[in-house]
């Protein structure tokens, strides 16, 4: 059964969503039978590989907020993930665009590589506050993933894969997708945020359940 995650790097609850899910999903007795498919999304398209902003002042200028509305938001994301044993230093963010390592993901499909490239990239931005745009830090998420790219410019150009983001990114308008994390199980059942773990359970048994009815 498949089940499809639209997510963006730099989104803190799909970071925190994407964990709570792998919990549940690690005690779904049929785990072994789940297709996890990774979707693109981005929350801010409009950014560059150029950081606008480290921290409070990048989200005051992402979000139009004050520094006060900044500090409040995103130490309160910083405190709550800490359940889930996911480490955020919300003042060290870079805020660029996620539109290269969406293109990685893409292309290390193939690979069955694309889901390690995603936590280590998602770590990289939320604890370590590293520009996950930069060409430098994609070739270091991928050294520990063992995986060598002779050029990683020619992968970035490449009609291919871009299209391929292009694609889930135009699908997700057409879904009428406007938060993420959002997930489609078994393309029946949809939902968004970072869900407690007995809802992924539920939605999980009953999605699969239809599954092997349908089979």
């Amino acid at each position: 059964m498949k089940v499809e995650i639209w997510s963006d790097f730099s989104c803190p609850f799909c970071y925190w969503g994407k964990r709570k899910f792998e919990k549940a999903l690690n005690e779904f007795k049929y785990k072994e039978n789940i297709e996890i498919v990774f979707k693109s999304y981005q929350l801010n398209p409009y950014l560059t590989d150029k950081p606008i902003g480290i921290g409070y002042e990048g989200f005051m200028k992402s979000k139009n907020v004050s520094l006060n509305e900044a500090k409040t938001m995103l130490n309160q994301v910083q405190e709550r993930v800490k359940i889930d044993g996911l480490e955020y230093h919300m003042d060290k963010i870079q805020f660029v665009s996620t539109f290269n390592p969406h293109i990685i993901l893409k292309y290390l499909v193939q690979f069955n590589k694309d889901k390690e490239f995603l936590e280590i990239m998602m770590d990289k931005y939320f604890r370590l506050g590293q520009n996950i745009a930069d060409i430098n830090i994609i070739k270091d998420a991928l050294k520990l993933i063992n995986v060598s790219i002779d050029d990683i410019e020619v992968i970035l150009k490449d009609k291919r894969y871009i299209n391929l983001v292009e694609f889930d990114l135009n699908e997700a308008q057409k879904l009428g997708i406007k938060s993420v994390p959002f997930f489609i199980f078994n393309k029946k059942y949809a939902i968004s945020g970072a869900q407690d773990i007995y809802i992924f359970k539920q939605i999980l048994e009953r999605s699969y359940e239809e599954f092997l009815i349908q089979k």
